[in-house]
């Protein structure tokens, strides 16, 4: 009771009127003495006390510097303040943003009379004494999202101010950021799901209707050895899809063999094509060489540029689409091969044929199953896709981190892409190893394409004269149509045609059916 444990606390030091520790001990027993009086007990007491604050202080201190911490770390800018707006306590993120220096502005409300930050979030919170949130203006012409919040005492009366500034510029960035993020997750799925999962195929990005159908058609053809004449401007694809076809027949294991007839001379096309026997001509391979037609066998031949095929070797390949059979130059037997025949032009096989230019009996045994593929003009809801297809490629193959602006992309889609998706493929290879950030932006483009985007005539097609009330009926109509198709409800086409909704309501029913109101 009085932490007498052993002889040596005995001191006997007499304050408490007894004349010995033992004494006042076996009085504090007996009821008869307090034991406040010890001085060895008192003197315990205190040390005990002491080591506690001691711990509370050391307590203290570390909730202090972690508090400091967090406050420090904070990305946004913070200002602490008294109830009178003198600065408590700052971050150096704030510090850094209003450009505020220690001990030189000891009050908000001299920074705002000098104009360094303005108006002062603090000042306004301590005269409304609520939280406020506000555009605020720094001396640097920076904005910032200024929230403050009171902190009350006992009595209601606000004792601190805690003010966090965010800076606008930034809050964009991580917006735009974060849009093309979801963007890019989205076109990522949308690729991967695609509807036509039954051949989906790695090389092959399709997001628009218009070249759904191209692969619909593809995909039923391919089932069958039926002659494919594809057709399209330069640039679209035309190879993709004759793999494509290839891939998915029965075929897909023999030999796929492409034959560029515009890339060949036109001395040495027959040999390539054909092949020829030992000595069938100057510099000949003594053992002879199989032609292209020939190492095909089995598989699947592509005839591309079939439109630049001379006249004399139209009729020989005539000959291999109608009887199956081959005869190499210099030779004296005919040869049997098993292909299945897809053709490729950008060119009109029609006018070519009615100009003399293009044999018509050949033209006839192409076109078995023509495949038109559309323009990337006429697919815009592919360019995106394709942009951040390529740009993989292209970022996993330079080995860097590039990312398209919200403002490039818009001009991406609006560009007419006269040469379709192989100058598409080029433009972002370009941009990828010349743009020095990871982002890029309008500046970092070729300047034929901000001239070539924003003209809205080459977004419309005109053929011949009519009168002008019925060319706007039309042109209306085949909006509407085509915004019914790509959009899903009447509110996204009024944002896509930048119209009422009740005027798409309107349009539909006069032009495509009665109740507009469901979106099909």
């Amino acid at each position: 009771m009085t932490n007498k444990f052993t002889k040596e606390d005995e001191l006997n030091c007499g304050a408490c009127g007894y004349n010995t520790c033992r004494e006042k001990a076996i009085a504090v027993l007996q009821g008869i003495a307090e034991v406040d009086m010890c001085l060895p007990y008192l003197i315990s007491k205190k040390s005990k006390l002491v080591e506690q604050l001691s711990e509370t202080l050391k307590e203290t201190k570390n909730l202090k510097d972690e508090l400091e911490a967090v406050i420090e770390s904070s990305y946004d800018g913070l200002v602490v303040t008294d109830g009178n707006g003198r600065i408590l306590k700052t971050n150096s993120a704030w510090r850094k943003m209003v450009g505020y220096k220690n001990k030189k502005e000891e009050s908000v409300k001299d920074m705002e009379n000098k104009n360094i930050i303005f108006p002062s979030a603090t000042l306004l919170v301590l005269k409304e004494k609520r939280r406020i949130s506000f555009i605020q203006y720094a001396h640097n012409d920076k904005e910032y999202l200024a929230t403050a919040t009171p902190i009350f005492d006992n009595d209601s009366s606000v004792k601190m101010v805690v003010t966090n500034i965010r800076d606008i510029d930034e809050l964009n960035r991580l917006r735009e950021q974060i849009e093309e993020t979801r963007k890019l997750q989205k076109y990522h799925k949308e690729t991967k799901r695609i509807k036509y999962k039954d051949y989906y195929n790695e090389n092959i990005v399709v997001n628009s209707i218009e070249f759904g159908e191209v692969l619909g058609l593809a995909s039923s053809v391919a089932k069958v050895d039926s002659t494919v004449l594809i057709l399209g401007e330069s640039g679209v694809g035309k190879e993709i899809v004759a793999n494509f076809i290839h891939n998915l027949s029965i075929r897909k294991d023999k030999p796929f063999i492409k034959i560029n007839c515009g890339a060949i001379p036109e001395n040495l096309i027959e040999s390539e094509l054909f092949g020829y026997e030992t000595g069938a001509f100057t510099g000949a391979k003594k053992k002879g060489k199989p032609g292209l037609i020939e190492l095909a066998d089995e598989g699947t031949l592509f005839l591309d540029e079939i439109g630049e095929l001379p006249l004399n070797l139209q009729v020989k390949l005539l000959r291999v689409i109608q009887e199956r059979k081959i005869m190499r130059i210099g030779g004296i037997k005919e040869k049997y091969v098993d292909v299945r025949i897809i053709a490729a032009t950008n060119r009109d096989l029609y006018k070519m044929v009615q100009r003399g230019e293009f044999r018509a009996d050949l033209y006839y045994r192409l076109n078995v199953v023509p495949i038109e593929i559309p323009p990337l003009r006429k697919r815009k809801t592919d360019i995106l896709p394709l942009c951040y297809h390529f740009l993989d490629i292209f970022n996993s193959k330079y080995r860097c981190n590039k990312r398209l602006s919200k403002s490039v992309e818009k001009i991406l889609e609006d560009y007419n892409w006269p040469g379709n998706v192989r100058e598409l493929e080029n433009l972002i290879e370009r941009v990828v190893v010349t743009t020095p950030g990871d982002i890029i932006d309008v500046k970092d483009l070729p300047m034929f394409l901000l001239e070539n985007t924003n003209d809205g005539s080459k977004k419309i097609d005109i053929e011949g004269i009519m009168p002008l009330r019925e060319a706007v009926e039309l042109v209306e109509k085949k909006l509407i149509k085509r915004a019914y198709k790509q959009c899903k409800s009447t509110y996204e086409m009024a944002k896509v045609l930048g119209v009422n909704q009740s005027t798409v309501v309107r349009k539909i029913q006069k032009y495509i059916k009665s109740n507009a109101l469901k979106h099909d």
